[in-house]
């Protein structure tokens, strides 16, 4: 099944980003010492075996888009999905040639096999992944729920910083001098904190023991 070879090469295209050299070691050869220090002892390929690699991957993704053109016939419609998809995987492949012919280093070749092809990866992948789009998709769909839920918490936090800035006045946490509470912004930062994190008691429980209205 011709899906089933798709998503392969589509996992193989992005997993090449393990194993290739990083940007900053490509502009400047002479950094590459440290990549013991900073790969974690992955083993990494020549910057052409990487750009071969992309091109033969994105030579296989290529072929799809012009045997799925071809079997549709005038029902083909790329969108803007497909058009999208379309030119990016024509960017990367045009950058992964680039970065073979021309090597690494400063100049044209780093430009397109380490910015512009780079860059495209996530993106090929994504237009790329059926399943990966309706995902954002979906993603999509919930943001107007979770916009409500967003400003609602925004509500009980300013309600709170409210309460807060009578409510602790006279003790530790309130008052010019206090720590936490002494302002709209100091009490708003640490609701913040006490509401999204686990130190809710450390900062509340002090503020209600020393508080006149307990």
């Amino acid at each position: 099944d011709l899906r089933v070879v798709k998503k392969l090469v589509l996992f193989a295209y992005l997993s090449i980003a393990l194993f290739e050299k990083p940007t900053w070691c490509t502009q400047d050869p002479t950094r590459c010492s440290q990549l013991q220090d900073t790969m974690s002892g992955i083993s990494l390929v020549d910057h052409q075996w990487a750009s071969s690699c992309d091109v033969l991957c994105l030579s296989c993704l290529a072929v799809n888009y012009m045997l799925r053109r071809k079997a549709l016939g005038r029902a083909h419609n790329l969108g803007f999905w497909g058009t999208l998809g379309a030119a990016s995987l024509m960017l990367a492949l045009l950058g992964s040639v680039a970065g073979v012919f021309m090597g690494a280093g400063p100049g044209p070749g780093h430009l397109l096999q380490c910015r512009v092809t780079r860059l495209c990866r996530p993106l090929v992948f994504l237009i790329g992944s059926h399943s990966v789009r309706q995902t954002l998709s979906h993603i999509g769909m919930s943001v107007p729920g979770f916009a409500s839920v967003w400003l609602t918490f925004a509500f009980f936090i300013f309600l709170s910083v409210w309460i807060s800035l009578i409510v602790f006045v006279e003790n530790p946490l309130g008052g010019v001098h206090g720590q936490g509470f002494q302002n709209w912004f100091q009490a708003a930062y640490s609701l913040w904190a006490a509401y999204t994190t686990a130190n809710f008691p450390n900062v509340m429980v002090p503020g209600y023991n020393e508080s006149r209205w307990v």
